[in-house]
């Protein structure tokens, strides 16, 4: 009944884990900060500053304004003695003292499963991805690619490396031949280069024939050609001549203009190799300089890049976590022990997005930091009251265990039903990244609660650890 004595012993014996907590959630968020992306850098920066600052608020506000207020009445510590959590609580210390051959078959068959599905997952991403179909820019995506055959912009450069190579009619010819060849691809629509503009010109020469909508003859090109030479000055005086979208000012540059589908990651690799193929049989790489860009291929390689670098930062969330708690705990073997029951819950939403088809991409590859951060800190709040434990029993492993999961079971479970309803709000959303954020964390959660309070202290009394300098906490 003593409140003070009580605020005193809460900010003494949990102080350092609430630090250690705020870390390894913070540091899941910080990794974002070598992602190069942005809008990622600035959710990790600030999601990092507000941890912190949280754990500040916690242990110097919430006690300072629970000393001025009364201390809670019985009516308030009701929930402490809820029936129903605590029967949960007993069955998990039921199952992890006598049945631990059960928990370690069922844990290695959901891992051997979880692998499983982990094979079935793939890499794709879309422009609009996380539309819903009824939104009214992906119907009108779809509409256009149904139609015209998409309208992502790609963009074909051709540098011939000679100063005034467009006006040879046998290049020209060359560039004629890849827009045809690229007419076999059904996610392309008809591109716009210097051809159709010679197209045009002949048949606007013929008094707009459509008979005469072609490549004109060698003769007509000479003429032609002395009427685009006559055009480079204004190209060069930055004017809004046609022609300076087509070619440079020398003449040695083209550009091919298309409209793409939005057909995701893996097939605009392919599709923008089978261009690079064509292009190379009509200009060798040695006689021509061939780029292909535009915002449909930009977003191919980035989508790529940024879940390579989402998967580096994952691997140094590990790292970085594992450090904190080598610090808290000075035990490798401790470290590692918390660390397995924590990365079997990524292993498992990896295998649901598996079997459900749930592609890896940058709006879903996030959950695994978030989660693995938020995770870890069942494990370090049952590892502190663990080595509390450990000194109380004098070494006893056994009697430990079952104090630090009775001590701890009920806040884990609290615990994890407030974070499943917080990240289940953004299953409310319309975009879909959000609502893949929302339902995968929660999902993580949630299997973590169950490899915290059954895994984890099935392998402390499995392995009988003890924690080095257990002795300096009490």
């Amino acid at each position: 009944g003593d409140k003070y004595r009580a605020l005193h012993d809460v900010i003494t014996k949990v102080g350092k884990a609430t630090f250690m907590t705020n870390l390894t959630t913070a540091a899941g968020f910080a990794t974002f900060l070598i992602t190069g992306n942005a809008m990622l850098m600035e959710f990790g920066l600030v999601a990092t500053l507000g941890i912190i600052t949280m754990f500040f608020l916690s242990v110097l506000m919430v006690p300072s304004i629970f000393s001025y207020v009364a201390a809670p009445t019985e009516k308030e510590l009701k929930h402490l003695d809820t029936k129903f959590v605590h029967k949960i609580v007993e069955k998990f210390v039921y199952l992890v003292e006598n049945k631990r051959p059960l928990i370690f078959g069922a844990t290695v068959a959901i891992v051997v499963l979880a692998i499983i599905g982990i094979r079935l997952m793939h890499n794709e991403s879309f422009q609009v991805d996380d539309l819903p179909e009824d939104n009214a820019i992906y119907a009108d995506l779809k509409y256009f690619e149904r139609e015209m055959g998409g309208i992502l912009p790609l963009e074909i450069s051709i540098d011939t490396k000679k100063k005034k190579g467009l006006l040879d009619l046998k290049t020209i010819k060359k560039i004629e031949a890849i827009e045809d060849s690229l007419t076999s691809f059904n996610c392309l629509s008809h591109g716009t280069s210097l051809v159709d503009a010679l197209k045009l010109i002949k048949r606007a020469y013929y008094n707009g024939n459509n008979d005469f909508y072609e490549l004109p003859m060698q003769t007509e090109f000479i003429t032609i050609s002395d009427y685009l030479k006559g055009s480079q000055g204004q190209m060069t005086g930055g004017g809004n001549n046609i022609m300076s979208a087509m070619v440079d000012s020398t003449f040695s540059r083209a550009r091919i203009q298309l409209r793409i589908a939005d057909v995701g990651t893996i097939r605009m690799v392919s599709v923008t190799d089978s261009i690079n193929n064509i292009i190379h049989h009509y200009f060798p790489p040695e006689k021509a300089q061939i780029d292909v860009t535009g915002t449909s291929v930009v977003f191919a390689l980035g989508s790529s890049k940024l879940i390579d670098n989402l998967v580096q930062s994952l691997v140094l969330a590990i790292f970085l976590i594992s450090l904190c708690m080598m610090w808290l705990f000075k035990s490798w073997k401790m470290v590692i022990i918390s660390i397995i029951p924590n990365f079997i819950p990524l292993i498992v939403t990896a295998a649901i997005m598996g079997y459900c088809g749930i592609r890896l991409k940058s709006s879903t590859i996030l959950v695994f930091n978030i989660a693995f951060g938020i995770s870890v800190d069942n494990a370090i709040h049952l590892f502190t009251k663990f080595r509390q434990a450990i000194e109380h029993h004098n070494g006893d492993i056994a009697k430990s265990v079952d104090e630090a999961l009775r001590e701890t079971g009920v806040s884990i479970i609290y615990s994890a039903i407030i974070l499943l309803c917080g990240f289940l709000m953004f299953c409310a959303s319309q975009f879909g990244g959000t609502i893949a954020l929302g339902l995968l964390v929660s999902i993580t959660l949630f299997v973590a609660m169950f490899t915290n309070l059954l895994f984890l202290p099935s392998l402390l009394l499995t392995f009988r650890l003890k924690f080095k300098g257990a002795k300096d906490d009490e």
